[in-house]
């Protein structure tokens, strides 16, 4: 879902049970995002966020993937603790910290 400009703002569910639907809207948002508002960067508003699991997590990674391929980076926004936890898991937290935050 597009909420305003430059930010993308996630579903309160975000895991197996909405995947692959979910990523797909959230993709073709995104792109609708990049063409309509240009830029290099994009917030992604994770306050929302209720139920997410690793398949989220991979959504996420996804996400980022398409946003890398169009030169745009993501700022990840109110990432919950537990999600950045499972990050930390499988080791790719540091794809989702931001400048001078601790992995």
């Amino acid at each position: 879902m597009i909420a305003g400009q430059g930010l993308l703002k996630l579903p309160p569910v975000w895991d197996l049970s909405v995947m692959p639907g979910a990523l797909d809207v959230e993709i073709r948002s995104l792109e609708r995002l990049l063409t309509e508002a240009g830029g290099t960067q994009v917030r992604v508003d994770l306050s929302a966020l209720e139920r997410f699991d690793s398949c989220g997590l991979a959504a996420l990674l996804e996400l980022q993937r398409c946003a890398l391929r169009q030169s745009v980076g993501l700022h990840w926004q109110a990432m919950p603790d537990d999600l950045l936890e499972i990050a930390r898991v499988y080791g790719v937290s540091s794809c989702f910290l931001a400048e001078g935050d601790d992995a």
